[in-house]
C-alpha cells in the first residue's frame, strides 16, 4: 500500500514538473516520437555486435562466452517470455521475430525515464535557475545518441539508467546508511548497476565510497556505533559483491578468462604488426585531430566511400579524437546514416553539424573543467564535503578516464579504432553538462546559451531521425 502511494505521488508530482515547463516537455515528447520512429523502421539485423546480442536475448542473458562477456540484468527482461514460451510450446515468444520489438520498447521506456529523471528531477534542483536548466536539457535532447540507442540491443541502455537513478536518489536523500531499509536499497541499486556492464564499476566504485564515508560520519556523530557500523558494512558488502563475484566466477569457469573479448591468437599478431611501426603511434593516436578530412568524409568507412583503401598508420582511422567527435555528433559507424547500411545518406547534414558543434563543444569543455576545478578546490576546502556537483565531477572525470584508457589501449585492433562508439560514454555524458553549466549565472551569456542550444537541437535533429 506504501509502495502504490508513493508511486501514485511520484506520478502526480513529475506531471507538475513537467507542466512548469512546456518547452522541455514538448521537446522530451518530439524525441519519444522519434525514438518510436526509429524502433519501428530501423532494420535490426544491421545493428553492430548483432550476434553476441541476440545469442543474449534467447537465453535471458543467462550464457557466457568469449564474446558474450556483459553481466546479465539487461537481458533478462525476455525470460518471462522465455519461460512461458517454453513451458507451453509457444515457439513465437522464443524468436527473435518477437523478442526484439520487445527489447526496443523496453530500451524507450528506459531511455524516457532517463530523460525525466534529468529533465524534472536532477538539473532543475542543482542548476542555478530555469535559464539554464532549460539549456542544459536542450543539449542532453539534442545528442544523437541517444535515439540511436533506443534500436541498439546494449545493456548500457540499461546502465545509464541506472546511474542516473542511483545519482536521483542521492540527491534526494533516499539513501540513507542510518536505517536499515535505506541500507539494504542502497546495496541492492548498487548491485543492480553492476550487474549491467564492466564500466559499471565507476558509478558503483564512487558511491561505494560514499556509502563508506556515510557510515564513518555516522559513527562520528555518535549516530551508529561500531557494532552497527560493522553489521551494516558486512550486509552492505554482501548483496554488492557475491551476485557480480558469482558472475565473473562462472564466466571464468565456463571460458577460463574474467574480461578478454577476444582470441589471444588474434592479438598476438596484432601486436607484432603494431611493434613494426615507429614509438609515437600512440602520440600521434592520441593527439591528433583530423577536421578537415572529417568535414570530407564524416565517418571511417573510406573503402566504401572512395576507391583505394585508408593506410593503416596515417588515416583518419586512427585518429582518437576524429573519430570519438564523429561518433559524438554524427554516426561515425554508417549505422543510422542511410536506408542501406554503410552508405552515408546524410552527408550534409553531418558537415553543417560538426561545424556548429566545434566551438559549442570547445566551450563545454572549458565550462566542465573551470567548474570541476572549482568543486575539487572547494571540497579539499571544506575537508572532502561531498556535494551533488562534487559527486558529477568525480563521476565524470573517472568515467572519461575508463574510456580514455580503453579507446587507447585494450580496444586498439589492426587497423581501425575499434571501440569508439558513444554509447561507452552514455551514462556520465548528462554529469559533464550538469558541471559545465553549473556556474553560469551571468544573463547575458544563458541568453545566447540559449539561442545556441535551440539551433544545435534543430540541426541534429536530422542525425537523430533515422
Amino acid at each position: 500500500m506504501k509502495i502504490a502511494y508513493f508511486m501514485k505521488r511520484l506520478f502526480q508530482r513529475t506531471a507538475h514538473k513537467m507542466r512548469t515547463n512546456p518547452y522541455l516537455t514538448l521537446l522530451l515528447l518530439i524525441q519519444v516520437i522519434i525514438m518510436i520512429w526509429n524502433a519501428a523502421a530501423y532494420p535490426s539485423q544491421e545493428q553492430y555486435d548483432m550476434e553476441r546480442h541476440f545469442t543474449s536475448i534467447v537465453n535471458g542473458g543467462l550464457i557466457v562466452s568469449i564474446r558474450n562477456f556483459d553481466p546479465p540484468l539487461y537481458y533478462m527482461v525476455t525470460l518471462p517470455f522465455l519461460t512461458v514460451g517454453k513451458l507451453f510450446n509457444i515457439q513465437l515468444l522464443q524468436s527473435l521475430e518477437f523478442l526484439i520489438p520487445v527489447m526496443k520498447v523496453y530500451n524507450i521506456f528506459i531511455l524516457s525515464a532517463f530523460y525525466i529523471l534529468w529533465l524534472y528531477w536532477i538539473l532543475p534542483s542543482l542548476l542555478p535557475n530555469k535559464t539554464t536548466h532549460t539549456i542544459a536539457g536542450t543539449l542532453l535532447l539534442a545528442l544523437p545518441g541517444y535515439e540511436k540507442l533506443a534500436v541498439m540491443i546494449h545493456a548500457d541502455n540499461l546502465l545509464t539508467l541506472l546511474t542516473t537513478l542511483l545519482f536521483a536518489l542521492w540527491l534526494y536523500n533516499k539513501l540513507s546508511v542510518q536505517k536499515w531499509a535505506g541500507n539494504i536499497t542502497y546495496a541492492l541499486l548498487l548491485a543492480l548497476v553492476l550487474m549491467t556492464r564492466p564500466f559499471a564499476v565507476v558509478p558503483v566504485g564512487i558511491f561505494a565510497l560514499i556509502y563508506l564515508k556515510m557510515l564513518i560520519q555516522a559513527g562520528k556523530e555518535q549516530k551508529l556505533n561500531f557494532r552497527q557500523i560493522a553489521a551494516r558494512l558486512l550486509v552492505f558488502s554482501a548483496i554488492v559483491v557475491i551476485p557480480i563475484t558469482s558472475w565473473w566466477g562462472i564466466r571464468y569457469l565456463k571460458t577460463g578468462q574474467f574480461i578478454n573479448i577476444a582470441d589471444p591468437h588474434y592479438y598476438d599478431k596484432y601486436a607484432s604488426k603494431r611493434a613494426e611501426t615507429d614509438s609515437n603511434y600512440y602520440l600521434d593516436y592520441a593527439t591528433s585531430f583530423y577536421f578537415k578530412e572529417l568535414l570530407q568524409i564524416p565517418n571511417r568507412n573510406f573503402d566504401i566511400l572512395i576507391s583505394e583503401k585508408p593506410d593503416w598508420k596515417h588515416s583518419l582511422n586512427n585518429s582518437l579524437w576524429t573519430v570519438a567527435y564523429s561518433d559524438f555528433w554524427g554516426d561515425h559507424w554508417l549505422y543510422f546514416s542511410g536506408r542501406q547500411i554503410g552508405e552515408e545518406g546524410k552527408l550534409w547534414p553531418k558537415r553543417i553539424l560538426f561545424v556548429y558543434t566545434a566551438p559549442i563543444t570547445i566551450l563545454l569543455l572549458i565550462g566542465f573543467m573551470l567548474s570541476a576545478i572549482s568543486e575539487i578546490i572547494q571540497s579539499i576546502r571544506n575537508k572532502w564535503e561531498i556535494t551533488p556537483l562534487y559527486i558529477a565531477t568525480i563521476l565524470s572525470i573517472v568515467g572519461f578516464g575508463l574510456w580514455f584508457f580503453w579507446q587507447t589501449f585494450i580496444a586498439l585492433e589492426p587497423g581501425k579504432n575499434s571501440g569508439i562508439k558513444f554509447i561507452y560514454s552514455a551514462y556520465y555524458i548528462p554529469f559533464i553538462i550538469l558541471v559545465a553549466l553549473s556556474k553560469v549565472k551571468s544573463l547575458k551569456i544563458q541568453n545566447t546559451a540559449q539561442t545556441l542550444s535551440i539551433l544545435l537541437y534543430l540541426l541534429a535533429l536530422p542525425i537523430s531521425i533515422y
